[in-house]
């Protein structure tokens, strides 16, 4: 396990870009991965790696930070973010569901928090993945 990470870090260090490309590659690839859009984060950061002509490989390390053993604590933690955020009352949620209504009810209140903890949270976890891998490669290259 620990040479594989070895290996993926070499493997970034090399890649023939800029320091800059990389750390937004990554810092997307982050964006992404915290996104609610579950199933579509490997379409997704291809889009962003084409349309961006960033490296594919950082961008695809951020974006399976979720992953079937890591979705439940972190969509967790994502929806009591989007719960403060939004000043949402999770004890207001009613799991008595009786018609499609109060379905549709239940799932706009879980829905709506669990979307801005994943953006919000998203985004400064690509910024702050940004500035420490840029930091990181222009230490490491030496430049």
């Amino acid at each position: 396990m620990r040479k594989r990470l070895v290996d993926a870090l070499k493997y970034i260090v090399h890649i023939d870009a800029s320091a800059n490309r990389i750390a937004l590659s990554s810092g997307l690839g982050m964006v992404i991965g915290f996104s609610p859009y579950l199933g579509f984060h490997t379409l997704l950061a291809t889009i962003v790696s084409v349309g961006l002509r960033l490296p594919i490989y950082p961008l695809m390390i951020g974006a399976y930070i979720t992953n079937p053993f890591t979705i439940p604590p972190i969509y967790a933690f994502l929806y009591k973010v989007g719960v403060i955020l939004t000043d949402s009352n999770k004890k207001d949620l009613n799991w008595n569901i009786h018609s499609f209504s109060e379905l549709i009810t239940l799932a706009k209140n879980i829905l709506w928090p669990l979307f801005v903890g994943c953006h919000v949270f998203g985004l400064v976890a690509g910024v702050v993945t940004y500035f420490v891998v840029k930091y990181l490669l222009i230490k490491y290259r030496g430049y």
